[in-house]
């Protein structure tokens, strides 16, 4: 899974007549929200992410490669870290998803 999102950095008013008044927020883009995630992680791999995420945290920016364009992006975590166990009997496996938000 591999999503991104493009955030809108308007701001707008709405007034009487139905008319509506629209500017940019800044002169800076708008900033980029990536969403992607792993399947069937062995319990290894899940916990190298884990220990990523525990270290950074979403207080600190991080670079991330872009695994399309290979372009690098300042991103912060944007919210926790989700792992989901789904392994049967012997087999431990987690999917992990996550979501960053460019600096």
């Amino acid at each position: 899974m591999f999503r991104v999102a493009q955030m809108d950095s308007i701001v707008e008013a709405s007034m009487e007549g139905g008319y509506k008044q629209v500017r940019p927020r800044t002169t800076r883009k708008p900033l980029k929200t990536f969403s992607t995630g792993w399947t069937e992680l062995v319990q290894a791999d899940a916990d190298l992410i884990a220990n990523f995420f525990d270290l950074v945290g979403r207080h600190a920016a991080f670079n991330y490669t872009h695994p399309i364009t290979g372009i690098v992006h300042s991103v912060r975590f944007d919210s926790g870290l989700e792992m989901q166990y789904v392994g049967v009997g012997s087999h431990f496996v987690y999917n992990i998803s996550i979501t960053m938000t460019e600096e």
